[in-house]
């Protein structure tokens, strides 16, 4: 019995050893889905969202939700997307690295604040993880109210003066002046404190007959209003001529004003973008230009055009259609390099930043190669540091709300801008004079910084695998003396039991008595041994007197048959009290088996195997 429990016992710490001695470092993979962009627009804007999720572990799949309020934001687009639900965006993809990014565009509805936040996000790597998770949100501002009124308060002219009156509302007038007056100064007041006159144009270099001098009014909400003056530059007076003698003089006869001459219309200017034709278009409205630019007229090639002129900062937009389609886009116009490039504009934090093409003079940082993305359905060009290409930085060249022209750090996630110092960034290079020695020697450094914290790294996780396999060795062994410990209160409890029993049975026999109580039966019921009393009775058996009635016998012949008799039944009385003296000695033999010390019972017994301690207990 003993051998059998020390085989379990044993058996269940080899198992323990083994399973601590070959176990490995294991960690639960981790990672993160966040989403960011957002912040404050219009009813009517577009907003993107972006969600980065990254993962301690290569990632082989992706899925999360997008939850949104559907009253304020419509789903427009996104990457590996479909509406679930309304205000819910399912997204399933594939991957291979450690992290990426995705885009959703939305569409503000109605003012409001709607939670960005991602669901269920799960990162699948050499097994499917949970990822922790952060949202965002988006604040939906209510549409301004702009005023309307693009009328006019007050217009004149000098020199000249309008007929009829003027009246806001009447946008026609003409009016005439003399030979001599070659340009008309033209005073116009907006109606509206926010309206602006935009441009005026015919003023300058009148021809003599009729000229339409025309005064654009921009209300606050962009559109527009013409008022038109139609002057009349008279004819010049005829010169003198000398007669021989007076006669006299003829009636004047009237002189029809003639017509103008209508000005031959000319083909439009065509012009080539990446070998593709386009056509410079002068019919736009001024409601269509880019915020803070003004309309004027550009001498192009000889010709004159109409173009969009920043009102803050040197930038000027051409505004070009496809062959035989009246509406069109704006371009920008390098008048130094006769190009022409697409207008982009990104609203960004800071502001509004218009996006240009590289000038002369601006270089971008050897080590930063060209690197495109999309924003807004549109193809922007940037650049960014090699290795990066996961990350959603880049540099631009762009110029700021303020005119300023400059290269700019943008985050894509955040949609923020921030000026970039070539400068700063040789310093931290080694300094505009660094040489290419110098740069490569400083590339060798940190790759032997890199490889010397990877040798760290190695030490560090084998340290802590062998410090883990201490402590399981440990855990082994407080389990092993745990168990040794049990076992051992467990055998004196049951051996203390088998004392309490032996002990009241003596208690039982001191109070009861010979008479009521045999011990030697109980013990040979307990042990299961019918023949246990006769077996120990035997051993303290001791010699018995065994009559000899030979010695009292009489030969029948040297007795009288009287004698005879009386010597017989004399023979059977000593034979009668000597078998009741037996049986008297088997009572007292049963007496010293109760009368015992449990000393004698268990040698008897052969028990021999009890503990020493337990032993003198009992004894």
């Amino acid at each position: 019995m003993k051998l059998n429990k020390l085989k379990y016992i044993f058996s269940i710490i080899a198992l323990v050893l083994a399973i601590g001695l070959n176990m490995q470092t294991v960690y639960a993979a981790s990672g993160s889905a966040s989403a960011s962009g957002g912040g404050t627009v219009k009813v009517g804007d577009s907003v993107t969202i972006t969600v980065k999720v990254s993962a301690d572990e290569t990632l082989y799949g992706i899925q999360f939700g997008v939850k949104y309020d559907p009253n304020i934001l419509e789903y427009v687009s996104g990457t590996d997307a479909h509406e679930d639900a309304a205000g819910l965006v399912k997204v399933a993809s594939s991957a291979s690295s450690t992290s990426k990014s995705f885009s959703y565009k939305f569409k503000a509805k109605q003012p409001g604040t709607s939670s960005i936040s991602i669901v269920e996000p799960i990162g699948v790597g050499d097994s499917d993880f949970q990822l922790s998770a952060s949202g965002t949100s988006v604040k939906v501002a209510a549409p301004v109210q702009h005023s309307k009124d693009n009328s006019l308060k007050s217009l004149t002219i000098s020199p000249g003066t309008l007929s009829p009156a003027f009246s806001p509302s009447n946008t026609k007038y003409t009016a005439t002046v003399a030979n001599s007056t070659k340009k008309i100064t033209v005073s116009a007041t907006p109606n509206h404190s926010a309206a602006k006159v935009t441009s005026v144009t015919g003023a300058d270099n009148l021809s003599v007959g009729k000229n339409d001098i025309k005064v654009l009014v921009q209300a606050e909400d962009g559109s527009t209003a013409t008022y038109t003056i139609t002057v009349t530059r008279e004819q010049g007076a005829a010169a003198p001529t000398n007669a021989a003698s007076p006669s006299p003089t003829p009636e004047p006869s009237v002189t029809p004003t003639p017509s103008p001459t209508p000005e031959p219309e000319l083909p439009p200017i065509e012009v080539k973008i990446d070998d593709k034709s386009m056509f410079i278009g002068n019919d736009f409205e001024s409601s269509s230009m880019p915020e803070s630019f003004k309309k004027e007229t550009l001498d192009f090639n000889g010709r004159d055009i109409s173009v969009a002129i920043s009102n803050d900062g040197d930038l000027t937009l051409v505004y070009l259609t496809k062959e035989n389609e009246e509406t069109g886009e704006f371009y920008i116009y390098n008048k130094e390099t006769d190009t022409f490039s697409a207008y982009t504009e990104i609203e960004g934090r800071g502001g509004r930043y218009i996006i240009l093409p590289l000038e002369e003079g601006v270089t971008i940082p050897d080590n930063f190669i060209e690197a495109s993305f999309n924003l807004d359905d549109k193809d922007i060009k940037g650049w960014k540091l090699p290795g990066l290409e996961d990350e959603d930085y880049y540099i631009l060249y762009a110029m700021d709300g303020r005119g300023n022209k400059d290269l700019f750090s943008f985050d894509l996630q955040g949609t923020t801008f921030q000026r970039f110092s070539i400068d700063a960034l040789n310093a931290l290079l080694g300094g505009s004079d660094a040489s290419e020695d110098e740069l490569l020697s400083i590339k060798d450094d940190l790759d032997k910084t890199y490889k010397d914290l990877s040798v760290l790294q190695s030490k560090y996780s084998a340290d802590m695998t062998s410090r883990l396999r201490i402590i399981v060795a440990l855990a082994v062994v407080s389990l092993i003396l745990f168990i040794l410990l049990v076992n051992a209160l467990l055998k004196n409890k049951f051996l203390k039991q088998d004392l309490q029993e032996i002990e009241g049975y003596v208690s039982d026999f001191d109070q009861v008595g010979s008479d009521e109580f045999d011990l030697a039966e109980s013990l040979a019921s307990a042990f299961d041994d019918s023949d246990l009393t006769s077996e120990f009775a035997a051993t303290k058996e001791e010699p018995t007197y065994e009559f000899n009635d030979t010695a009292i016998l009489m030969e029948e012949d040297l007795i009288s048959p009287k004698a005879y008799e009386d010597g017989q039944k004399e023979v059977k009385e000593v034979k009668e009290s000597d078998k009741n003296t037996n049986n008297q000695k088997q009572d007292n033999k049963a007496k010293d088996l109760e009368n015992a010390s449990l000393e004698d019972i268990f040698e008897f017994l052969n028990v021999d195997e009890l503990d020493d301690d337990i032993d003198d207990d009992l004894i």
